[in-house]
C-alpha cells in the first residue's frame, strides 16, 4: 500500500493553528478536571451523555460503573 505525505496550503499556519490549540486545549477547564479528578470523572461524564462505551460498544451506559470506579466526590 503506497501512502502519500500530506501538504498544506499554509504550513506556517497550520503550525501556529496547532500551537494556539494546544494552548486552548491545555487551558480548558475540562482538561484541569480530568487532571485532577482522572479517569471516575471521564467516566461519569461519558455514561451521563450516553456515550460510554460498554458491552462491546452497543450499549452507551454502564448501570455498574459507580461501584467499579467511585468518583472522587460524594453523590448528591
Amino acid at each position: 500500500m503506497e501512502t502519500s505525505k500530506k501538504t498544506f496550503h499554509d504550513p506556517d499556519g497550520m503550525k501556529q493553528y496547532a500551537i494556539t490549540m494546544a494552548k486552548d486545549l491545555n487551558q480548558h477547564p475540562a482538561t484541569r478536571t480530568y487532571r485532577t479528578q482522572g479517569t471516575p470523572v471521564m467516566v461519569d461524564g461519558l455514561n451521563k451523555a450516553g456515550a460510554f462505551p460498554a458491552r462491546y460498544w452497543s450499549q452507551g451506559k454502564c448501570d455498574l460503573h459507580e461501584k467499579s470506579m467511585p468518583l472522587p466526590w460524594p453523590k448528591n
